[in-house]
């Protein structure tokens, strides 16, 4: 694992170096210097980032600590990626429409609101009710 990481960022640094010399870049990095285009990057990274991983850890939690099947696990992780497949696309035109600013603001805090929610999972918890009785 530390070897996949070490060269994860040998590569990213080899890349970035590329592409700083090269007259016509993949990714310009000029790009970065808009604080709007690099803030929205940089939040965009941290909300996947943790989405990321409360969705690596949360069939274990349900499986270990709440006693779900693995069928059963995998069932009720099903609404999120249905609520993401509905709503990315209609996401990307609302912030079209209407100004990244707002969907870059409410979407992280909700995500936070509902990770926080996940905490209350614990042993007895089931589906409907997050928390044990």
């Amino acid at each position: 694992m530390i070897v996949s990481g070490l060269a994860g960022v040998v590569l990213l640094v080899a890349f970035l170096v590329n592409e700083r010399v090269r007259p016509n870049p993949m990714m310009p990095l000029d790009l970065f210097r808009s604080r709007q285009f690099a803030a929205a990057n940089l939040v965009t990274f941290v909300v996947y980032g943790a989405l990321s991983g409360a969705l690596f850890l949360l069939p274990v939690q349900l499986q270990i600590v709440s006693g779900f099947s693995p069928v059963a696990a995998g069932s009720a992780l099903l609404p999120i990626t249905v609520v993401m497949l509905l709503l990315s696309a209609r996401m990307g035109r609302l912030a079209t429409r209407i100004g990244p600013r707002w969907p870059m603001t409410v979407g992280p805090i909700v995500a936070a609101i509902g990770m926080a929610l996940l905490g209350r999972l614990g042993p007895g918890s089931t589906y409907r009710r997050g928390c044990a009785a």
